[in-house]
């Protein structure tokens, strides 16, 4: 078995491990049992209000691609359905797949299913990434504000500091984003010059770096920016309705939209989502996610064992939407190559 063989096992070994443990403490305050139910008596205006608003979010993602890849250097054509399809299956395997490397098939479908070069679909993926970070920097920071950081047992001088830092490196990253593409070929040639393809990757770097100035030339950035922070707005919003189509059938007085609110759940929410895009998440996001959630909402005054229903069952109500999706975009995507394939 080779080396990287090996720390693919190592790796899932770990990841199993902490996902299992965060689980096993979790069972012990929530049962599976009261999981289930909150899952089958779910308020149906609040789930059918996640799913409109979480496929907007999804729709203004598509948009943002579109336009990205309609700046590029490229005259092959693909319509707004077909990259919504494209868009719905990058979201399952982002969701699926450890660290949000998933969403790099959004490449690979783009260059095997409508033959776009390599370099078009990287640098428009190596766009959006940095993009996420860039808007996401000033709404949790917002968001730790609104809540209150003393509520989180964060200190205001702290947060400032480490906000300004992110923010600050991923300004430079979006500036010089055509540049670190180079050198990080440049780097890769001489960190592992015995590798076959490493000549071979550094000049796909360096094209999407010159495919990513193109598209900053053309005067599209402040238009992408500006749907970035839509999309991450709707994003979260869509969990709010989620929350409240879990809670509010335990406690309907309590846990209205108004008291339930959009910061403390755009909080909580996207820190349980940056957990699950770390390297030690497990498949699909389970473990630190739901950990992530229940801590963050029990600080957020959520009693512990609501915290932890509405963490895990919630995460099961996405994931299985945005499988479902997922899965009907794969489908119609390969059907007419299915059919091509048939009648040869």
């Amino acid at each position: 078995m080779g080396r990287t063989s090996k720390n693919n096992l190592w790796y899932l070994a770990v990841s199993a491990v902490v996902s299992c443990t965060i689980f096993a403490y979790l069972f012990t305050i929530v049962r599976p049992a009261e999981i289930t139910s909150a899952i089958r008596n779910a308020a149906p205006a609040g789930i059918f209000a996640y799913m409109v608003v979480s496929l907007s979010s999804t729709v203004l993602r598509n948009m943002r691609y579109l336009t990205l890849i309609r700046a590029a250097e490229t005259d092959i054509p693909i319509s707004g359905g077909q990259m919504f399809l494209v868009t719905l299956v990058r979201n399952l395997f982002a969701d699926l797949l450890p660290a949000r490397v998933g969403s790099l098939v959004y490449v690979v479908i783009l260059n095997a299913r409508f033959g776009f070069p390599v370099e078009i679909g990287t640098s428009v993926w190596a766009i959006a990434f940095v993009l996420d970070l860039f808007v996401m920097v000033p709404l949790i920071a917002i968001g730790i504000m609104v809540v209150g950081a003393a509520r989180l047992g964060i200190s205001p001088g702290l947060l400032a500091a480490v906000a300004s830092l992110f923010f600050i490196m991923t300004v430079a990253a979006l500036s010089y984003l055509p540049q670190l593409m180079r050198w990080g070929g440049s780097l890769m040639v001489r960190m592992v010059p015995m590798w076959r393809r490493a000549a071979a990757v550094k000049e796909k770097l360096d094209l999407t770096g010159a495919q990513i100035r193109a598209i900053y030339h053309r005067g599209i950035l402040g238009r992408v920016i500006v749907l970035s922070f839509l999309i991450r707005i709707l994003k979260y919003g869509c969990i709010a309705f989620l929350l409240f189509a879990i809670l509010n059938p335990v406690d309907p007085h309590t846990y209205t939209m108004r008291a339930i609110g959009y910061w403390p759940v755009f909080l909580g929410a996207s820190l349980a989502e940056l957990s699950a895009s770390t390297p030690l998440s497990g498949i699909g996001g389970f473990g630190l996610y739901e950990g992530v959630w229940t801590g963050t909402f029990y600080l957020l005054g959520y009693p512990r064992e609501l915290a932890a229903l509405s963490g895990v069952s919630g995460h099961i109500i996405t994931q299985v939407f945005g499988y479902s999706l997922g899965v009907l975009g794969i489908i119609i995507l390969m059907t007419p190559l299915l059919w091509r394939k048939k009648w040869r």
